[in-house]
């Protein structure tokens, strides 16, 4: 044979049966998973085929080739097929190795060439359901990588709007605060003006007292809301701060005692301004109003059909 690479020398061998256990067990591995070698094999084998009937062998290799092609019939038709080839003698197809030579098994590659060839059904639709699995994993790592990013996004979007809204909040309790700090200021100045007024000796006793309330305080809740009223006060006027209201047409109040009992109401009242703002202004007969607690609700007018709930202003009241 012609000289030859090492991977040649080695197919070569293998094809003789002249390998190691360890040495075959490498070249079928490599045949298996790479087709290019496989093709390599096959092309050698007919080369050795050709060499055979040439008479190019050495006389251990003329041996071996005859022991192995002896025990597959597939490889002395194709030797007989070299031959009649190569001497134009027809009947050379049906040759086949010497009587005397005992068979030898074929080589485990050409076991394994169907396989190789043709795969299994099985085979087949083991590794399309596999690929298909595949696929749809990852098509659902996608899509639940991506809803999970979406729910964190709305998370934090939601967190972020919380914290807004309760700095707003806390924005505005802080405002309201103040405003009644400064209402309640403004009222016991009138109240200790009013008490001043009373005890001075000599003056004459005051018939009208005035109150300032704000919105939204308790029944109790602050001690600006207690009101007292001397037996001589014919008149209670009560200024009801409007905190934050829209503009009105007009506005209704109706007077109501601590068992919810309406006992005084007025329609058509106007918006008068004060030191702090704007202020709807009662005046009420100070008979109507015994010791106990009272709720004025407030309502204001957007039209004649139309009427709003602004806002309630309770005070209680104490009579000498």
């Amino acid at each position: 044979m012609k000289n030859k690479t090492d991977d040649e020398e080695l197919m070569s061998k293998y094809l003789l049966g002249d390998l190691s256990e360890d040495d075959r067990l490498q070249v079928e591995e490599r045949f298996l998973r790479d087709p290019a070698y496989l093709e390599q094999l096959q092309a050698l084998e007919a080369e050795l085929n050709d060499d055979y009937v040439r008479g190019e062998l050495t006389a251990r290799e003329r041996e071996q080739f005859a022991q192995r092609s002896s025990a597959s019939p597939e490889w002395r038709r194709r030797v007989g097929f070299a031959k009649a080839l190569i001497t134009g003698d027809e009947s050379a197809t049906a040759t086949t190795a010497p009587a005397k030579v005992s068979p030898a098994p074929p080589p485990r590659w050409r076991s394994l060439l169907p396989q190789l060839r043709l795969p299994k059904p099985a085979l087949t639709w083991a590794l399309a359901a596999a690929f298909l699995v595949m696929s749809a994993a990852g098509s659902w790592l996608v899509l639940e990588t991506s809803r999970l990013r979406a729910q964190l996004e709305q998370m934090q979007a939601e967190r972020k709007a919380g914290e807004q809204q309760a700095q707003a909040l806390r924005q505005q309790a802080a405002e309201q605060r103040a405003r009644n700090d400064q209402l309640a200021a403004q009222l016991q100045r009138e109240q200790d003006q009013q008490r001043q007024w009373l005890a001075e000796a000599g003056r004459p006793q005051p018939h009208l007292l005035s109150f300032i309330l704000a919105p939204g305080l308790g029944r109790g809740a602050d001690e600006s809301t207690k009101l007292l009223v001397p037996p001589e006060v014919q008149t209670v006027r009560l200024r009801l701060y409007l905190e934050g209201a829209g503009e009105y047409q007009s506005y209704r109040a109706e007077l109501h005692t601590s068992a919810d009992k309406l006992i005084w109401s007025r329609d058509r009242l106007r918006a008068q301004p004060i030191r702090t703002g704007k202020a709807v202004v009662l005046s009420l007969p100070a008979s109507l109003l015994t010791t106990g607690e009272y709720e004025v609700r407030l309502k204001g007018a957007v039209s004649r059909e139309q009427i709003e709930e602004i806002g309630d202003y309770f005070f209680s009241v104490s009579k000498k």
